[in-house]
């Protein structure tokens, strides 16, 4: 209407509707929510409590039957719920929501044959300011697939991190980030209903077609510090490597070759 004073996004705004497409809301979804805000009062403080409520309860739907929960059980500071994204799921949830992705993964579905190669990225990172106090070490567990292709693996969209714990809780569990590696894989590679290594993963593109993904552990992208975490059994008073390391040095295994005869 002529005269009528057109609103625009906030930077506030903008923020959320790209932080909600890039958690896998749809663009649909994402474009609800933040009409919210338009909606609403000029209070920028009214504005992002709006948003960020209708957010919560948009998302919460949709990522708590994703949740895992394992315990571990630490030595003289009890129980840990060690608490994380089932990457299976997580998977099928975003094909599911964002038809972007979903058409780039199943046309290489039907390019590349199975089973596919996982490629795990585990590092350990500062979340916040490095240099302040509020700065917190976090460890991060991501994956994707080798078969997704060079160009598509530079995108971060075709990265899913699936973990994210504070160093100072990881230093707790027996056998550090190697415990919670193994908890992270487990559930991945052996899960009994949708493990890439056992009863494969179910996926449904656009139409009735449905494929079944198959799965190898591929390569793990990691720094040396992570490595060695991942590898190392901490137990006693000096650290030693794992049993199945051990063996595979006795076979001549050299790091960084082509020796290893299978993945770890």
């Amino acid at each position: 209407m002529p005269g009528k004073k057109r609103r625009v996004l906030t930077d506030a705004q903008r923020e959320w509707f790209h932080a909600l497409t890039a958690m896998g809301l749809s663009y649909d979804d994402a474009e609800r929510i933040t009409q919210l805000a338009k909606s609403a009062k000029d209070d920028i403080v009214d504005l992002d409590g709006d948003i960020k409520a209708c957010a919560r309860r948009t998302t919460a739907s949709r990522i708590d039957p994703l949740i895992v929960t394992e315990t571990i059980r630490r030595v003289g500071s009890g129980d840990f719920q060690f608490t994380f994204l089932h990457p299976n799921r997580l998977l099928s949830a975003i094909l599911e929501a964002n038809e972007p992705i979903r058409k780039e993964f199943f046309k290489c579905l039907e390019t590349h044959p199975q089973p596919w190669h996982l490629l795990v990225g585990l590092d350990e990172c500062w979340s916040g300011n490095i240099l302040h106090e509020s700065g917190r070490k976090t460890w991060i567990i991501s994956f994707s697939f080798e078969e997704l292709g060079r160009f598509l693996l530079s995108r971060t969209a075709f990265w899913w991190t699936t973990c994210v714990i504070r160093s100072k809780i990881v230093i707790t569990f027996p056998g550090g980030i190697s415990q919670a590696f193994r908890l992270v894989m487990r559930q991945q590679l052996f899960d009994s209903t949708s493990g890439l290594m056992t009863a494969g993963l179910p996926l449904q593109d656009g139409s009735r077609s449905v494929f079944i993904l198959f799965c190898e552990f591929g390569q793990l992208l990691a720094d040396g510090d992570a490595w060695r975490g991942v590898l190392e059994a901490k137990g006693g008073v000096w650290p030693s490597l794992l049993p199945k390391v051990q063996q595979l040095l006795g076979q001549g295994f050299r790091y960084g070759s082509q020796a290893c005869p299978a993945p770890l």
